[in-house]
C-alpha cells in the first residue's frame, strides 16, 4: 500500500512538473505571438499587406512550440482533470486558434497581398485598375474564413473559473484576435463587392450624401450637399452635384413611415432630404434619399454612400488639400472652414450650401485623380467607418447582404447592431449652432457606483455643453436660428434613447430627476425620446440606464457622430 502510494505521489509530481514545463513552453509561445497578432492587426488597418507577410515565420515559429506543447499525452489527459482541465483546456483553445491564424489565415493574405498593396489601386487617369483585387479576393475569403474560425474558438473560452492571470491573457487573445478577423472580414468584403460595385460587371450610378453636423441628425447631421458619381470599369466620374436645399420638399413623406418612425421623426424623415438622416438606420436614410432624387431628376441609383465632413477631412490627410473658391481646405482646417467659417463668409443660406457642396466635389476629385499618398487612404477610411461617419448602402440584394450586418452598412435598426444601445441627436432649431454642441458620453456597468439597473444594465453618462459665445453679433441667422420660439443661440436639441432589441430603457435622469419623454416601440426596441435647451455657456447631465434582452449583453453604444465626438463608443469597465 505505501509503495503504491509513493509510487502515484511521483507519479503525480511528475506528472505536475511536465505540465508545468509544457505550460511555461506554451506560455512563452503565446507571449511572443501575441504581439504579432497586434502588429498584424496595424500593418492590415495600414493597408500593408508586405510587413504583415514578413511577420508570417516569427508567428508560425511560435505557433509550431504551442502546439507541440499542447499536443502531448499528459496534457490531453490533463484536460479531463476536473478543476485543472478548464486550464489546460483554455490554453489549447488559444493554441489552436494561433494556429489557424499562422497556418491558414496569414499565409493566405501573403499570397493575396503578393500582387496587392494600395498604391496598386491608385486611380490613374481616373481609373482604378480591378484586376488586381479580382485575382485577390479568393485568398482574402480564405484568409478571412480561418480568422473567423480563430475568433470563434477564443470567444468559446469561458473566463469564468480561470485562474485571474490566464482569465487576463484570454480576455486579451479575444480582443487582438476578434479584431484581426473583423479586419480581415472587411477587406473580404471589399474585395468580393468593390470590382462590381465599381462597374467591373457594368456600369454603376451612385448618389452621394455629404452631412453637415453644424446641424445634427441622428444619423450625424442633415445632408448638406449631393451628388451623382458614375463609375464604369474601374472609372470614377463626378456628373451631378447640388446643394441639398436645390431639391424640392413635399407635404408627405416620400415613403410610407412606419408608425415608430412617425412617433419618434414625425413626418420630417420624409419630407425634406436633408432629414432622410433623421434614422439613425442608414439603410432607411439610403431608401429615403434615392426616393427624393429619383422624384426630383427621373433617374435611379445603383447605390448611396453619406460621409461627414471629419470624413472629409481624413480623406485630405491623404490626398493632401484641394482649393476652393481660393480656400485651401486641408485636414487640419476643412471641418472649421466647412461647418463654421463658411457661414461668416457666405452668410447667405444658399450661398453657404452651394460652397459647401463645392468643397465636396474638390475633395471627390482629388480622390478620383489619385492625388497624395494612396498608403495612407485605407486606415483614413477604415477609421472613418469605425467612427461612423461613412456610411455604404447598395440598390443589389445580393450585395447588400454583405453590407447588413456590418459597420460600414450603418444598419442600426436592421440587423448590424441588436445588442447595442442607442443615443441620438438632432437639431430642434433648423440651425448650425451644434457648431458649438459639446457632447460628452461615457457608457459602464450600472452597478459600479451603485445606481439605479441589475447585473447587465448599463448606465450611460451624458453632458451636453453649449459653447456658444456669449456675443452672437458676428454670427449671422442661420447659425443662430431662425425660429421665433426659440431665443438666438439656443442649442434645442432632441435627444432619442434606444434600447438593444428586446431589452428596455430602464430610466432617464436630468441630474437626479427622473424625467419622462415620448416612449415609442421602434423595430423591437423600447425607444424614449426627450428634448434639450440650452443657452449659450450652460450645460446638462443625464443618465441613462439600458437593460439587455434575457441572456444577452450590452454590447456597445451608437450615437450621433458629432464634428468632435465619434459615433460608436465601447462599454467601459468599472473604474
Amino acid at each position: 500500500m505505501l509503495v503504491t502510494l509513493v509510487v502515484l505521489l511521483l507519479a503525480g509530481l511528475v506528472t505536475t512538473g511536465w505540465l508545468a514545463w509544457r505550460a511555461q513552453q506554451v506560455a512563452g509561445a503565446l507571449e511572443g505571438a501575441v504581439p504579432v497578432i497586434g502588429e498584424l492587426r496595424q500593418d492590415l488597418a495600414a493597408g500593408d499587406v508586405e510587413a504583415a507577410t514578413a511577420r508570417l515565420p516569427g508567428l508560425r515559429a511560435a505557433a509550431d512550440e504551442a502546439s507541440a506543447a499542447t499536443s502531448d499525452p499528459v496534457w490531453r489527459v490533463a484536460e479531463r482533470v476536473p478543476w485543472l482541465g478548464r486550464q489546460v483546456t483554455a490554453v489549447s483553445d488559444v493554441t489552436r486558434a494561433f494556429d489557424l491564424l499562422a497556418r491558414d489565415a496569414v499565409p493566405a493574405l501573403a499570397q493575396a497581398g503578393a500582387g496587392l498593396d494600395a498604391q496598386a489601386l491608385r486611380p490613374v487617369e481616373g481609373r482604378v485598375d480591378l484586376s488586381p483585387l479580382v485575382a485577390a479576393a479568393p485568398e482574402l475569403r480564405t484568409a478571412s474564413s480561418s480568422a473567423t474560425r480563430a475568433q470563434e474558438i477564443v470567444d468559446g473560452i469561458a473566463t469564468d473559473g480561470l485562474v485571474p492571470a490566464l482569465a487576463e491573457r484570454v480576455v486579451e487573445v479575444q480582443e487582438v484576435v476578434g479584431e484581426a478577423a473583423g479586419q480581415l472580414a472587411a477587406a473580404s468584403s471589399v474585395a468580393d463587392l468593390v470590382p462590381a460595385m465599381l462597374g467591373a460587371e457594368g456600369p454603376r450610378d451612385y448618389l452621394v450624401l455629404v452631412v453637415n453636423s453644424a446641424e445634427l441628425r441622428g444619423g450625424g447631421g442633415i445632408v448638406g450637399a449631393v451628388a451623382k458619381v458614375t463609375a464604369d470599369d474601374g472609372a470614377l466620374a463626378l456628373v451631378d452635384h447640388r446643394a441639398a436645399r436645390d431639391l424640392p420638399s413635399f407635404d408627405t413623406s416620400v415613403l410610407p413611415l412606419t408608425e415608430g418612425e412617425e412617433l419618434v421623426h414625425t413626418s420630417r424623415l420624409g419630407r425634406f432630404i436633408q432629414n432622410a438622416t433623421m434614422t439613425p438606420d442608414f439603410p432607411r436614410a439610403a431608401a429615403i434619399a434615392t426616393e427624393f432624387w429619383e422624384r426630383a431628376t427621373g433617374e435611379r441609383v445603383d447605390g448611396v454612400l453619406a460621409m461627414d465632413v471629419v470624413a472629409l477631412a481624413y480623406v485630405l490627410g491623404a490626398t493632401g488639400p484641394v482649393e476652393q473658391e481660393g480656400v485651401r481646405l486641408d485636414a487640419d482646417g476643412v471641418v472649421r472652414t466647412l461647418l463654421h467659417e463658411s457661414y461668416l463668409e457666405h452668410p447667405e443660406p444658399e450661398e453657404t450650401d452651394a460652397y459647401f457642396a463645392g468643397a465636396a466635389a474638390a475633395v471627390f476629385g482629388a480622390l478620383a485623380s489619385g492625388q497624395g499618398d494612396q498608403r495612407a487612404l485605407l486606415p483614413a477610411v477604415s477609421r472613418a467607418v469605425e467612427e461612423r461617419r461613412l456610411a455604404l448602402w447598395s440598390a443589389r440584394p445580393a450585395e447588400q447582404e454583405h453590407l447588413t450586418t456590418t459597420v460600414l452598412g450603418g444598419g442600426f435598426l436592421s440587423g448590424a447592431a441588436d445588442s447595442a444601445g442607442g443615443l441620438f441627436l438632432d437639431d430642434a432649431t433648423g440651425s448650425k449652432i451644434d457648431y458649438f454642441l459639446d457632447v460628452g458620453l461615457a457608457a459602464r456597468p450600472a452597478t459600479c457606483d451603485g445606481a439605479a439597473g441589475t447585473a447587465g444594465d448599463v448606465a450611460v453618462d451624458v453632458v451636453l455643453r453649449s459653447d456658444v459665445p456669449a456675443d452672437l453679433g458676428h454670427l449671422p441667422a442661420d447659425v443662430v436660428g431662425w425660429d421665433v420660439a426659440v431665443p438666438a443661440g439656443t442649442a434645442r436639441t432632441t435627444v432619442t434613447v434606444y434600447g438593444p432589441v428586446g431589452g428596455e430603457v430602464v430610466e432617464v435622469r436630468r441630474g437626479s430627476a427622473v424625467v419622462g419623454g415620448v416612449v415609442a416601440e421602434h423595430a423591437g426596441r423600447e425607444v424614449v425620446v426627450l428634448t434639450s435647451e440650452l443657452a449659450p455657456g450652460e450645460e446638462e447631465a443625464y443618465r441613462v440606464v439600458l437593460r439587455p434582452a434575457e441572456g444577452r449583453t450590452v454590447s456597445e453604444l451608437w450615437t450621433t457622430a458629432t464634428a468632435a465626438s465619434p459615433g460608436r463608443m465601447s462599454i467601459m469597465g468599472c473604474a
